[in-house]
């Protein structure tokens, strides 16, 4: 689990900037924490899960509760969304390892729809070869015409 702060301050260094002993600007930090609370919301909002008990931050100290797997993600999204604002140029590994990290979190977001029948699969669809396979749908019952009773009217 991640403060604000600290997620803020890794990113920044990872830019080169900004360290424990001498923080970013006030100002830059604040427009920092803007950038991060628009970047949880729409992840949020694409349904990336971020921890059980993951809170968005109302303030720079505050915990924001998300799982450890998801930490780099964040740091490293940040990153990229805050270099414009600390004037410096996200370098390409950075923006390639951001990007991976979002898309394994988006990968992780997606709901698996759930196995069909192996015998519900059409023809061709790779469970058997087309000319041996056996129907894979079900057909409707045939009744004998000789022991239908037909409807009376």
């Amino acid at each position: 689990m991640t403060t604000a702060v600290f997620a803020i301050t890794q990113a920044a260094q990872q830019l080169g900037t900004g360290s424990i002993i001498n923080p970013i600007a006030t100002e830059s930090q604040n427009a920092a924490f803007t950038r991060l609370l628009q970047m949880l919301n729409r992840w949020i909002t694409k349904d990336i899960d971020l921890g059980d008990s993951f809170l968005l931050p109302i303030e720079l100290s505050s915990e924001m509760g998300n799982d450890d797997n998801t930490e780099q993600a964040i740091i490293d999204n940040l990153a990229v969304m805050i270099a414009p604002i600390l004037r410096k140029t996200a370098d390409m590994a950075l923006k390639s390892n951001a990007y991976d990290a979002y898309q394994d979190l988006l990968i992780s977001a997606v709901q698996r729809p759930e196995q069909p029948y192996p015998g519900s699969l059409p023809r061709g669809a790779g469970r058997r070869s087309w000319p041996l396979a056996k129907r894979y749908y079900i057909e409707p019952t045939r009744k004998d015409p000789q022991t239908v009773v037909p409807d009376e009217q």
